[in-house]
C-alpha cells in the first residue's frame, strides 16, 4: 500500500491525471477490497483451506511491482486503475483469510498479543515504506516489494510445516484444530524458547 500511495501517486497518478484521481483511484481500491473480502472469505468457508488465497494475495501484491519494472505506467493514464484493483484484491485477503490464519495460529488467549503483533508490523513496515521512497530508487523499492511479496506463499507453507512437524494435532488445512500446547512447542520449534504450562 505504500509503494502505490507513496510512489505509484506520486509518479503517474498525479502528473498523467492529476490530484482528483488520487482519490479517485484510493475509493476503487476500498470498493474493491470490501467486495471482495466477502467473496474470499466465501471461497475459504466453502473450500475448508485458505492456502490459494494467500497465494493470490501474494500474486496480486506481486503484480504491481513487477508492472513497474516489466512494463511501466507511463502513458497508461486511466489504465492506471489496474495497480490499485490489484491492491484492492490483496487487500482483501488480508482482511479476511489473512486474519483467519492469524487466529488459525494463535487461538483463544494468545490471539490479543498476536493480533497486536501484527498491527505494529504492518504500521512500521508502512512507515518505513514511505521513508524509502525519499531514499530509493523506483527500482530498489519495486525490488524490496516483490521480494517481500514472492516470500509470503513459501513462509506461510514453512510455518504451517514447523507447526505439524512439532507436534501440532493439526489436520490438513484445517488449524482451529490445534491445541495451545502444540502451538506452543511449535513456536518454540521456530523462536528456541519454551513456555511452561500447567494441566489440571
Amino acid at each position: 500500500a505504500a509503494f502505490l500511495n507513496g510512489y505509484v501517486n506520486a509518479a503517474f497518478t498525479k502528473p498523467q491525471l492529476g490530484a482528483e484521481f488520487v482519490g479517485f483511484f484510493a475509493t476503487a481500491t476500498a470498493l474493491s477490497a470490501a467486495v471482495m473480502s466477502q467473496a474470499f472469505g466465501a471461497l475459504a468457508r466453502r473450500f475448508g483451506t485458505k492456502g490459494p488465497l494467500i497465494l493470490i494475495r501474494s500474486l496480486c501484491f506481486l503484480a504491481v511491482p513487477a508492472l513497474v519494472l516489466v512494463v511501466g505506467f507511463d502513458g497508461w493514464r486511466y489504465w492506471l486503475i489496474v495497480p490499485y484493483l490489484l491492491q484492492g484484491c490483496g487487500r482483501a485477503v488480508h482482511e479476511s483469510t489473512n486474519k483467519g490464519v492469524v487466529a488459525d495460529f494463535f487461538p483463544g488467549p494468545q490471539s490479543e498479543g498476536a493480533f497486536a503483533n501484527v498491527m505494529m508490523q504492518v504500521t512500521l513496515s508502512f512507515a518505513v515504506c514511505f521513508f524509502f521512497s525519499a531514499t530509493f530508487s523506483s527500482e530498489v523499492l519495486a525490488g524490496i516489494v516483490l521480494t517481500l511479496a514472492a516470500l509470503t506463499c513459501p513462509f506461510y507453507l514453512l510455518a504451517k510445516w514447523l507447526r505439524q512437524g512439532a507436534g501440532s494435532d493439526c489436520a490438513g488445512d484445517n488449524e482451529s484444530t490445534c491445541t495451545p500446547d502444540s502451538t506452543d512447542s511449535a513456536r518454540s520449534a521456530v523462536f528456541g524458547h519454551t513456555k511452561a504450562t500447567s494441566h489440571t
